[in-house]
């Protein structure tokens, strides 16, 4: 059976794109069998650097003061998934509620009862200006929200996890062509007034109320956010045998790591990695991030004003502290190295991850090759197969689909819009991919003019 997005899944799959090669495997699968395909099965429990992400979790919820800590602790251990896809975005923004409401699904269909998904809080909380976009705006069906006070100009340049706190909700309308449903009027009068004492804590308590609320969810959905990665970076620096702390404090795996990074990223075959960025860390200054680099300098003042400061000197103990205390964010490469690639932890993610995660394994792997830093076990974890494409990726913004979409809000029923998607098969749920479109511009893509 021939799809729509075919032409363009043999593309991605002849320039050795794995978002390709997972979306044609896949195209005959119904949604509800790939869903389940997700979740891998029970695995060990022994792994050092999977104990290291638990105990980060557990760490993270009982500060939180819950109660069921130490089950969801064990039940990462057991069944190593999280999802991935998300910015800091509320739940009721559609893509953000489809990449939940998908893993969901997935959980559900493995007879799992909770599911993890992470928010990426660094990210800029004003991301386009026409339309306006960013975690601190809500675009629902017709209407536009800004969700929190602050200027244009606040904005501009601020990364969520930086914005001064404590913030609240306001849900100040920016357009009135249409009100919202009398569903979704009650959840953001009930939302509005919220507060918290920082951006991402304010979503996080947010976002668990919508899940209750939308959705017909049995599935426990425990968000997490960046603090989350800051912790596993930690226990990683405190850890004498860790092979991040060496990655990060041992010159020859350091720099071999950042050559190796540097020539990857500059390959015409890289179709999905940013070729700026820190060498490992986003140090907050004011309310922006700006790239750590793994250099010395005789002063930190020159650079203060500009994009970029030294990381070094410093100490594991120091590093882990400033981590904690929300002055550093872990960068993606290495966010997904102890989220992801040494604990074997599957990464449920969007189309670009599907792509930058294996670049990021070879980054590893290479370096490995010039100063080795892995236990073989270790290498032979990262180069499985940890990567998987879920959520809004799956679900072509057809006119059913938006109205389910526009109707989001307290009470919610999903087992109609459920019903007739899970029996398509993947190649007809995808429609023409518009989602992954950005990757024909990346020149061993292409198009089929020629380009």
């Amino acid at each position: 059976m021939e799809y729509p997005a075919d032409a363009f899944v043999a593309r991605l799959v002849k320039a050795g794109s794995q978002l390709g090669s997972q979306l044609w495997r896949s195209r005959d699968v119904t949604l509800r069998a790939y869903l389940a395909s997700l979740v891998p099965g029970r695995g060990p429990t022994d792994s050092a650097w999977r104990t290291l992400v638990a105990r980060a979790l557990e760490k993270i919820l009982a500060r939180r003061g819950d109660a069921l800590a130490d089950e969801a602790a064990a039940e990462l251990l057991a069944w190593p998934i999280i999802q991935q896809a998300d910015h800091s975005n509320l739940l009721l923004d559609g893509e953000t509620f489809l990449n939940n409401h998908l893993f969901a699904i997935a959980c559900r269909e493995r007879k799992r009862s909770t599911m993890f998904a992470l928010q990426c809080s660094t990210v800029s909380c004003l991301t386009a200006r026409r339309p306006v976009r960013g975690p601190v705006f809500l675009h629902h069906d017709k209407q536009l929200f800004q969700v929190i006070d602050g200027s244009k100009r606040y904005f501009k340049g601020a990364a969520f996890c930086a914005l001064r706190g404590p913030v609240r909700h306001t849900f100040k309308a920016l357009s009135t062509s249409e009100a919202p449903s009398a569903r979704m009027a009650s959840l953001l009068k009930h939302l509005t007034g919220y507060a918290a004492a920082n951006a991402p804590e304010l979503f996080r308590l947010s976002n668990d109320l919508i899940w209750r609320a939308v959705g017909n969810h049995a599935v426990r959905r425990i968000g997490l956010d960046e603090a989350f990665t800051s912790e596993i970076v930690a226990l990683h620096l405190e850890e004498q045998n860790s092979p991040v702390r060496r990655l990060i404090f041992d010159p020859r795996v350091r720099r071999a790591f950042l050559e190796a990074k540097q020539v990857l990223i500059d390959s015409p075959q890289n179709i999905s990695v940013n070729r700026t960025g820190p060498d490992f860390f986003w140090c907050r200054h004011g309310t922006r991030l700006l790239e750590a680099r793994a250099e010395q300098q005789d002063s930190t003042s020159a650079c203060a004003q500009s994009s970029w400061v030294p990381l070094f000197p410093t100490t594991p103990s120091e590093l882990a502290k400033n981590l904690r205390d929300g002055h550093i964010y872990a960068d993606r490469v290495l966010a997904y190295l102890v989220r992801c690639l040494l604990p074997g932890i599957v990464a449920v993610g969007g189309t670009s991850q599907q792509d930058y995660v294996p670049l990021y394994a070879k980054m590893l792997a290479v370096t490995q090759n010039v100063s080795p830093f892995l236990e073989s076990s270790d290498l032979a974890t990262m180069l499985s197969d940890l990567s998987r494409l879920g959520g809004a990726a799956l679900v072509e913004r057809t006119a059913p689909v938006n109205h389910f979409l526009a109707n989001l809000g307290s009470g919610c029923d999903s087992s109609e819009f459920d019903a007739s998607l899970l029996s398509m098969r993947v190649g007809e749920t995808v429609g023409s991919l518009q989602c992954a479109r950005y990757l024909e511009r990346a020149p061993c893509v292409g198009v089929e003019n020629g380009i």
